[in-house]
């Protein structure tokens, strides 16, 4: 995802391809998160994974710049390699630390889907005014 956001601002071209990352991103997480629940006799849904998901979502505390958010989310994938690449019997509580990785992962590709859309809403009301003025030239 690094080079769609390398210029610090998702450019028209490249949002859709950093939307269908940070999806696949989103998606991969919770898979994952279902399985290693489900290898821990915890069964559940993927309904009731994004309702957790959801009711875990805090917009007033979604702030910050897209390339934070996407530090934040290499950060989250790093621990994940670091916690799955660990060697030896994972205990209870390094399978809870696992868990919590990828729901961290999940809702920050989240937010930060929602900041890129948002980007792009910000920017049509810009773009709209360049044709208008064009058009009236």
């Amino acid at each position: 995802m690094e080079p769609l956001l390398a210029s610090g601002k998702t450019a028209a071209l490249n949002t859709e391809a950093v939307r269908e990352c940070l999806q696949c991103m989103a998606a991969g997480s919770l898979t994952a998160l279902q399985r290693q629940l489900r290898q821990m006799g915890q069964p559940v849904t993927m309904e009731q994974l994004v309702q957790k998901l959801q009711n875990s979502y805090r917009p007033h505390e979604d702030r910050g710049w897209l390339r934070t958010k996407a530090e934040q989310l290499r950060q989250d994938v790093s621990d994940i390699n670091r916690q799955l690449q660990a060697s030896g019997i994972r205990t209870l509580e390094d399978k809870e630390k696992l868990l919590s990785s990828y729901q961290h992962l999940a809702l920050d590709c989240v937010k930060t889907l929602m900041f890129v859309e948002l980007e792009m809403l910000s920017m049509l009301p810009v773009r709209e005014q360049a044709v208008n003025f064009s058009m009236t030239m």
